[in-house]
């Protein structure tokens, strides 16, 4: 198959067997068991407000321009809480909450709701089945728009090297098989602008005109303009993976800067104006609900504000460190995210994969600039260079993200570590795939001769290799320096609460920490059962289980650890709104629901009363200096398990008064402890508080 531009050996048969590969990869999710990083749930909390919409929807008219939904942190009428899978058993059943529980949601238009309804209103079997069919739809159109990338990405590539991606991301990468089937995300339309341009480069009537610029850039305004009717989260990435494709074709023909950017206006304008335009779209719609243009504006500008300069007043500490988060250590922390990941054989991190394309370049750089290429391979390693140039800009993608969007991404990191796959990870693996099997037929050091050397070829291949494996190992340990020595801070810094053959657990920085031998058991899903002081502080459902279940699987909550260490470990937030009297730990085989080992562990009495605490510096309308403006209350910072000690303490403040604590109340993220008298907001923060 010849396409005008480009050398391919055949598309139809890769394509369709990228599709299929890729559509069983989203569905199944084969990481979350081949994988070190596995995730299995992939941002539950999104999923289940679109699965709300879906709920309103059959029970209730709309009567808004957006989207009426219940996230999983809604408290009902009646004092119950929701989650989840509160939300997604409500829709299988059928159940109907009341309408004045659902809120409108102004941050997206969430235009596919409207194919999520219409499907939902046309299948004619249960609710439970159509969510199946959703969730295929999406891992099906995301398999075909990713498929249309690779098949573009194969013409700067070779077929080799497509092959070893195709499999390599869809069996071992997790941060990539996870976002296949979300509702929310509809990852799709991610890949929906890069994947049409791509589709348009390679057509057989692409010619370099302006007539043929003109429709990429109408087809680069549609593109962009519908991922953005979904949600605007991710815009800077997006757009930048739809430029790829054009900038790698005005590498490959050779144009020099000033042809290359009259070219490439065409389709940055359009995605420009497709922001524009989504902008006034929304705008519209605020203005239909809320009936004027200063209060639309408003409602408009926060949600792009929360995204790209965060809150630092917000009463959440995650939220509020984001905004000032360090932007070197978030960087690390995405780059530290995995590339691929082979269960307890080999992990690659994006860090490793940009350090390796470094090494590429040098080497490719060495053998082009010393013309050790024969002449009648120049065009071949043509091919190599653009590839790596493309490699470097795809860069971008993600990073413009994580750079313009910090806050974002602190908060949800998890999410936003799919940016990678947009396209750089698949362009830099494909890239250093190439560099590898063409290196043989670029012949090295002796461009000169019929056959090179064998010594010396040996020699390259040597030092490739073992470059390979320090780069390797130097990441692996790089990414998990600090848990590394996280173990000994658990063991000597934390409490131990159990003492088991089969585990040892600790309690430290209000954790639980799971620390077993390499070779027991972490297939078994482990039950932390947490029981408060208190039952009454239990919601209705957990009330039927006398508990708070905080079941968790390894793989879920490993804390990743090089494979020659002799030991694995797990950790579970005890993120629980109450004091702890105590836990039920052991693990279960989740198929028959038989427990292997159980211990009944009481917490309370394994925990120290601090020596002193330090009031949050949080001033508002409720509090000043991290007091109460009533004088009555202390906020702290945390859900800290050991601030329920202090219960009965007496507390010495600077200025020599003192005063009992008579309640401690456990909020997420903070804790109120209650005193007997007023104090002054002066002996509130920075001041130390101590405990007697």
């Amino acid at each position: 198959m010849r396409i005008r531009g480009y050398y391919f050996a055949s598309n139809k048969f890769f394509f369709v067997l990228a599709v299929i590969v890729l559509f069983l990869s989203f569905l199944l999710n084969p990481p979350m068991h081949l994988s070190s990083e596995g995730i299995e749930n992939f941002d539950e909390y999104s999923d289940s407000m679109m699965i709300s919409t879906l709920n309103y929807a059959q029970h209730f008219p709309q009567k808004t321009a957006f989207a009426k939904m219940m996230t999983p942190e809604t408290n009902l009428q009646n004092g119950e809480g929701v989650n989840g899978e509160i939300l997604k058993e409500a829709y299988v059943t059928r159940k109907s909450f009341n309408e004045t529980e659902y809120d409108i949601y102004y941050s997206n238009i969430m235009i596919h709701r409207f194919l999520y309804q219409f499907i939902d209103s046309v299948v004619f079997f249960s609710n439970e089945r159509t969510l199946e069919v959703l969730y295929g739809l999406n891992a099906l159109i995301t398999a075909i728009t990713v498929s249309c990338l690779l098949v573009w990405l194969k013409s700067i590539s070779n077929s080799f090297s497509l092959y070893i991606v195709l499999f390599g991301v869809a069996l071992f990468s997790p941060n990539f098989a996870m976002i296949g089937t979300n509702l929310y995300w509809a990852s799709w339309s991610l890949f929906l602008p890069i994947a049409i341009s791509a589709l348009f480069v390679i057509n057989r009537n692409f010619s370099d005109n302006n007539k043929t610029w003109f429709i990429a850039g109408l087809l680069a305004f549609i593109s962009c303009l519908i991922k953005q009717l979904l949600y605007f989260e991710f815009l800077s990435s997006v757009m930048i993976a739809m430029m790829i494709p054009y900038i790698a074709h005005c590498i490959h023909k050779g144009y020099n800067w000033k042809k290359s950017i009259k070219y490439l206006c065409f389709p940055f304008i359009g995605a420009i104006l497709s922001f524009f335009v989504a902008i006034i779209i929304k705008l519209i719609m605020l203005v239909h609900d809320v009936g004027s243009i200063s209060q639309a504006f408003q409602v408009l500008w926060g949600p792009i504000s929360y995204r790209l300069l965060g809150e630092a007043s917000s009463s959440d500490n995650l939220i509020r460190e984001s905004a000032n988060a360090n932007l070197f250590g978030v960087l690390l922390q995405m780059e530290s995210k995995p590339a691929l990941s082979i269960k307890n054989v080999f992990w690659i991190s994006q860090i490793f994969v940009i350090n390796f394309l470094f090494l590429v370049s040098l080497i490719s750089y060495y053998l082009w600039g010393r013309h050790l290429v024969k002449p009648e391979l120049q065009q071949r390693f043509l091919k190599l260079k653009t590839s790596l140039v493309v490699s470097w800009i795809s860069l971008l993608s993600p990073l413009s993200w994580f750079i313009l969007a910090k806050p974002h991404t602190v908060v949800h990191h998890f999410i936003s570590c799919m940016l990678w796959f947009i396209p750089f990870s698949l362009i830099a693996l494909s890239t250093i795939i190439l560099f590898f099997t063409d290196l043989y037929l670029l012949h090295g050091f002796n461009a000169g001769s019929e056959k090179p050397r064998n010594s010396k070829r040996v020699i390259l291949y040597s030092i490739l290799i073992v470059l390979f494996v320090l780069v390797n190992l130097l990441t692996l340990v790089m990414k998990n320096a600090d848990n590394m020595s996280l173990k000994n801070r658990v063991i000597s810094e934390g409490i131990a609460i159990l003492n088991h053959e089969e585990s040892n657990v600790y309690f430290y920085n209000n954790q639980l920490f799971f620390i077993k031998d390499r070779g027991k058991d972490t297939r078994n899903q482990v039950f932390v059962h947490v029981i408060p002081s208190d039952k009454a502080v239990l919601s209705p459902e957990e009330k039927k289980l006398g508990f708070s279940n905080l079941d968790f699987s390894w793989n879920s909550n490993e804390v990743p650890v090089p494979f020659f260490y002799n030991f694995r470990m797990a950790s579970r937030k005890l993120d629980v709104p109450y004091a702890i009297d105590r836990i039920e730990l052991g693990q279960f085989d989740i198929k028959t629901g038989e427990r292997t080992w159980e211990e009944n562990v009481q917490f309370l009495s394994n925990i120290e009363a601090p020596t002193e605490i330090f009031p949050a510096a949080l001033s508002d309308d409720n509090w000043k200096n991290g007091i109460s403006v009533d004088g009555y209350k202390i906020l702290l910072g945390g859900d800290i398990q050991n601030y329920k000690t202090l219960l009965g303490r007496t507390l010495l403040f600077i200025n020599n008064d003192s005063a009992v604590v008579t309640r401690v109340d456990f909020f997420e993220n903070w804790v109120h402890l209650t005193l007997d008298h007023q104090v002054s907001y002066e002996v509130g923060n920075p001041n130390k508080i101590r405990v007697q």
